[in-house]
């Protein structure tokens, strides 16, 4: 079991409860590594991100959960997508929902028309922090893996650069029928 302490004050700040935090991981993983000889990285080469953006101060439809509310699970196609986080519907183009989305959208079109006959592809990232933190590919067959620095925050944001037409989106169509992203040639 792993404990805590926050410091007392109500006015606690942030860098020190985050300092905690890191305090007390470090202190669990070191324990893991006398246990455990595989655990072989000291703690000064391994990157431990403790809420790298900072406080949650943007929720609401500027923020988080888009202009509707709904959650990614009803921009996309059902059960078989594995989704987290907020909606794409009402976000700002370049935020990393909505960019990263299309981003590993066109990655698996461009891995299945070029051989795979399924792909998932699984993207991580941390808030405040352009690169992936982890690229992977689930594959039937063999395909085309998109090179990770296209997933970089700012190669997405030139590459996406509002590529639809707002106003076919507002007579009702899905934002996948005109997107670039669609297209296997583009990845």
């Amino acid at each position: 079991m792993v404990c805590i302490t926050v410091p007392q004050r109500a006015d606690a700040d942030l860098l020190e409860f985050c300092g905690s935090v890191t305090r007390v991981v470090r202190e669990a993983y070191e324990e893991v590594r006398r246990a455990d000889q595989r655990w072989r990285a000291e703690w000064e080469d391994i990157e431990f991100l403790v809420n790298p953006n900072g406080p949650f101060v943007d929720g609401g439809s500027a923020g988080d959960n888009g202009q509707t509310g709904r959650k990614l699970v009803m921009d996309y196609y059902g059960p078989r997508v594995p989704l987290g986080g907020g909606a794409l519907s009402g976000k700002h183009f370049s935020h990393i929902d909505r960019i990263g989305a299309y981003a590993a959208r066109e990655a698996a079109i461009s891995a299945v028309a070029s051989g795979a006959s399924e792909c998932l592809v699984r993207v991580c990232w941390a808030p405040n922090v352009p690169t992936p933190l982890d690229v992977t590919y689930q594959m039937t067959g063999q395909g085309r893996r998109t090179p990770a620095e296209r997933f970089e925050h700012g190669a997405m944001v030139e590459r996406y650069r509002a590529p639809l037409d707002y106003r076919r989106l507002a007579q009702g169509t899905h934002f996948a029928t005109e997107a670039q992203w669609n297209d296997p040639e583009g990845a």
